[in-house]
């Protein structure tokens, strides 16, 4: 039993968090990724008390859940009107599977402070784990009107909404779609023009069809779409040409850098067009991670896949660039063309070095699909099975494969969200969904070259081509491999 003392002196002890990783404990219970502990107001028990909760935050960090338990309950006995006590008790609770005692307890915690977003939020999280969507989206609305930028309330509100449509009215879905504070990606396509012709690229497909333009984005417009788009996690300068391409990339890199809108910066190249130095002095500016494309390292499917590779030096410059930096994966295209091929590909990146390797299926781009290059789903399936039966000989990849490769039942996949939280901007500067698509009528012709994220996000188009995504999933998802309806 913790002796507290009572005496007087007003001592306050900071906000705590804890970080959960998101997935299940050994019991199969829910897990979710953050609990905050709120300070408490002063008292003249402050400084005992605030001990104790320290101590038993660690307790509950650790999974010592008995333990934690213990000293909440004495905590509450001391002061029975303890807001974080009742809050993390009932998130105790709710990793036990006591559903019901930990909605008690985090209402407790409320009708003390309704002020406090967290709570809300967690309580969401409880409703949300029973099944009791309705509740769950409720509070995830409530927590974000106390707290516009409560990032893991709108994350968690996006994906009940992507999941199980609970919240697709017009004013319970538009909170989720006025939000331009946690998109985490923010893509910009500076160049049209590409040394390669990639199979299954539109640029590929447009030119044989005789309407392709290949040209680079001027600097002066790029400097003004910065200067109007969103902060995010991560800008990735890439769209289908090749970026490094563009006479001017090391000044675009700067700008990025200098807007200080980004905590990372992220490019894909097939880097075959410039030196190792030239890659080199990215990073110096400001480049956090580069992404090389690699669909085969054996020459003949190579120039299927992306005529113009040339292999040897494509290898040599895998080698070099993993020398200058540890922030190098690689980016893959499955299709028919390298199916057979892929686990040679592995193989020869695990004998190297150190990589994640991202695989996607190839989108058919094409009008018509009688000779498509795509994969069907038992291809994506058998593919991922040969895959997963490498995996362990390949123990310095890491692999990242989208929702259509992984192995997971249907009930427990959302709709992409990547049209809420990574926008696309075409070469020219209009905003689109997202990168299979450069359809500027889909948002209006909104235009980040000429207007401000905060005007080009509230148009009635971006508005409305949202509700109707939640509602149904557009054409443009069709084969893409972030979209579960496919």
């Amino acid at each position: 039993m913790l002796d507290f003392n009572h005496e007087a002196g007003l001592k306050t002890h900071p906000p705590v968090s804890l970080n959960v990783y998101e997935g299940h404990n050994s019991n199969g219970l829910p897990v979710y990724s953050h609990f905050s502990v709120i300070s408490m107001n002063p008292t003249n028990q402050t400084t005992t008390i605030g001990q104790a909760m320290q101590l038993a935050v660690q307790h509950h960090q650790a999974e010592r859940y008995d333990d934690a338990e213990s000293v909440y309950n004495q905590v509450l006995q001391a002061q029975p009107d303890n807001m974080d006590a009742l809050h993390l008790l009932g998130m105790i609770n709710y990793q036990r599977g006591k559903i019901d005692t930990a909605i008690g307890l985090i209402k407790q915690a409320i009708a003390i402070n309704p002020q406090v977003a967290v709570l809300h939020g967690n309580l969401g999280n409880v409703y949300k784990a029973a099944g009791d969507f309705d509740n769950a989206a409720m509070c995830y609305q409530r927590a974000l009107s106390i707290d516009p930028r409560y990032a893991q309330a709108y994350n968690n509100f996006l994906d009940l909404t992507l999941r199980h449509k609970t919240a697709v009215n017009r004013e319970t879905l538009q909170p989720l779609i006025d939000s331009i504070s946690f998109f985490h990606r923010f893509q910009i396509e500076i160049t049209t023009e590409c040394n390669l012709k990639c199979a299954e690229c539109p640029r590929t497909v447009e030119i044989a069809e005789g309407s392709w333009t290949s040209k680079h984005m001027p600097i002066e417009e790029f400097r003004q779409l910065v200067n109007h788009a969103p902060y995010a996690s991560v800008a990735v300068l890439q769209g289908v040409g090749e970026p490094t391409l563009h006479p001017q990339f090391e000044e675009f890199i700067a700008i990025i850098k200098s807007s200080g809108k980004f905590q990372f910066i992220a490019l894909n190249t097939n880097a075959l067009t410039r030196s190792v130095d030239y890659y080199k002095q990215l990073f110096d500016l400001g480049l956090t991670s580069l992404s090389i494309s690699v669909d085969s390292l054996n020459q003949e499917i190579a120039a299927l896949c992306r005529f113009g590779t040339k292999v040897e030096k494509l290898k040599k410059r895998i080698v070099d660039l993993a020398a200058i930096s540890p922030h190098i994966s690689i980016s893959m295209v499955a299709s028919k063309l390298n199916f057979y091929d892929i686990p040679e590909t592995l193989v020869w990146l695990n004998s190297t070095g150190r990589f994640l390797v991202e695989i996607q299926p190839a989108i058919d781009y094409k009008k018509d699909n009688h000779q498509t290059n795509a994969l069907s789903k038992d291809e994506i399936a058998a593919l991922v099975k040969n895959i997963h039966a490498l995996k362990e000989s390949l123990p310095n990849i890491s692999l990242g494969l989208p929702p259509s490769m992984q192995m997971q039942k249907e009930s427990s996949v959302a709709k992409c969200n990547r049209p809420f939280l990574a926008p696309y901007v075409t070469l020219n500067g209009f905003l689109t969904p997202c990168c299979t698509t450069y359809d500027e009528s889909l948002y209006g012709h909104a235009n980040l070259i000429k207007e401000d994220i905060a005007v080009a996000w509230r148009r009635s188009a971006v508005s409305d081509w949202l509700h109707a995504y939640v509602e149904k999933t557009p054409d443009i998802c069709k084969g893409c491999c972030f979209n579960s309806d496919y």
